[in-house]
């Protein structure tokens, strides 16, 4: 055997007993949620779905010129294999930006430039998928439970999912839940308020994460599933939903 094929040998062997090593077998998960998850429900409050109506819960467009907004149908028809997904925040299925966005991209590990790459903490190139909804109170609480120490005047929640597409792959699905009162003029901004119930689930393939919090202003679930390294080291299934309750007042949504 020459000592080029030696060489080009051992380096095969490299390659399999590390993809061997990392390699971690995923389970099948339907990309949608359970059948025991309610459909969309919202009592006591409108759906906000513009920018002009949404007031200073969501930013500034041109602050993120990298953003693509696209349908998810388009989406999911263009990128139907995420590992041949460009690099890049992709916002679904709406013209708001959440003003939490700087906090969300922190809690997945990621950073956006200002071309519209997209790159977690290795620094290598991610796909971040994001969803956001929002909706505006307005059906007065009444007796308790209701929200305090503020009165609830919006509820949003935002959903993600991150592929890492570097030598060893990974999913993180999270969806987070907020309830918030009015702006507070001293301090320039809303503030949160907490409320009966808040539920938020988030599922990446056959990780799960449920949170339930009661008197809480806030909620967050994520699940992390590491498909392992290498060439063949692939999984797919994220979904989840939130769940809000306070007084009349109830919003329930999956993703």
């Amino acid at each position: 055997m020459t000592k080029k094929w030696f060489f080009l040998l051992n380096l095969f062997l490299i390659f399999a007993m590390s993809s061997a090593a990392c390699k971690r077998p995923a389970q099948p998960s339907e990309n949608r949620p359970p059948k025991n998850v309610p459909p969309m429900k919202i009592e006591g409050a409108v759906e906000v779905t513009s920018v002009k109506d949404a007031q200073d819960m969501a930013l500034p467009l041109d602050q993120f010129k990298g953003i693509n907004f696209i349908r998810s149908s388009d989406f999911f028809a263009k990128f139907s294999d995420r590992k041949n997904t460009p690099s890049g925040l992709y916002l679904l299925d709406t013209e708001l930006i959440p003003k939490q966005l700087p906090e969300i991209l922190v809690r997945n590990g990621v950073a956006l430039g200002p071309n519209g790459s997209l790159v977690n903490q290795k620094g290598e190139k991610a796909v971040m998928i994001l969803g956001y909804r929002l909706a505006a109170v307005t059906q007065k609480q009444g007796s308790p439970p209701a929200a305090f120490p503020f009165p609830l005047e919006w509820v949003s929640f935002w959903w993600s999912w991150v592929a890492d597409e570097g030598f060893c792959r990974s999913l993180t699905a999270s969806t987070g839940a907020d309830a918030w009162g009015p702006i507070i003029p001293l301090w320039g901004s809303r503030v949160h308020t907490n409320i009966e119930q808040i539920e938020s689930f988030a599922a990446a393939a056959d990780a799960r994460d449920d949170k339930i919090c009661n008197n809480c202003p806030w909620e967050f679930a994520q699940a992390n599933r590491d498909f392992g390294c290498f060439w063949p080291a692939h999984g797919s299934g994220q979904w989840g939903w939130v769940d809000f309750k306070d007084g009349s007042f109830h919003w329930s949504a999956n993703w």
